[in-house]
């Protein structure tokens, strides 16, 4: 495949709840868990429900959580990682194991809910919460009037609106080292306006390099 058509991420008023467990401190995890991380993991899906959406607000759902947690014997509760390795109990799992929950979002061109997480290559997203306080945001540029724009590459997620790791101009906070225009998801990616001399537009996220390009992400 050699292009991605984009689509926006809308949060909607819907939480997607997982059964998950984890075997913590284990020195050689397996393949499967990609080496990131020193445990076992697997996680099991409970359902979606119905809970209230607040912007520029981190969620606070951990009573609602708990109110839906299944008994500790319920099967749901995962025994083994993805990689068939068993998992050890802990004191966490004392309950069953760990409520875990993401926001369902909406995408723009099928209707369809999915998590960022989820999500397959294309989404664009606003991350509202990447703030510092409540009277600034944790961004590069001092003359940005929304949150940064995200979009999920085929190689991982990719930030539109931070600066290059390569900038040319790092003192300078009024430029950008991708210039995007149209209105997302419709948005072309370039360096045709006041940029640096980092790249040429093109993006490396993960092992893909490629442009985002009328709306699509492409070779």
């Amino acid at each position: 495949m050699n292009e991605w058509p984009c689509y926006l991420l809308t949060e909607v008023d819907k939480i997607r709840v997982w059964a998950r467990r984890y075997s913590a401190n284990v020195p050689d995890c397996c393949p499967l868990c990609k080496g990131q991380y020193s445990y076992h993991d697997n996680m099991n899906l409970i359902g979606d429900f119905d809970f209230p959406y607040k912007k520029y607000e981190y969620e606070d759902w951990n009573a609602f959580l708990e109110s839906i947690r299944p008994p500790a014997t319920d099967p749901i509760w995962p025994t083994n990682c993805k990689c068939g390795a068993a998992l050890v109990h802990s004191d966490l799992q004392e309950r069953g194991g760990q409520m875990f929950a993401h926001r369902l979002q909406m995408r723009s061109d099928n209707g369809e809910l999915t998590t960022i997480q989820e999500a397959p290559p294309g989404a664009l997203w606003y991350a509202w919460w990447m703030r510092s306080d409540d009277s600034g945001y944790s961004w590069d540029w001092t003359n940005q009037t929304e949150p940064p724009l995200m979009c999920k590459t085929p190689g991982g997620d990719w930030n539109i609106d931070s600066r290059a790791s390569n900038c040319t101009m790092k003192e300078d906070r009024l430029h950008r080292c991708w210039i995007r225009h149209g209105t997302p998801p419709m948005i072309t990616v370039d360096k045709n306006g006041f940029t640096c001399g980092a790249g040429a537009g093109s993006i490396l996220s993960g092992n893909w390099h490629g442009f985002l390009r009328n709306g699509k992400l492409v070779l």
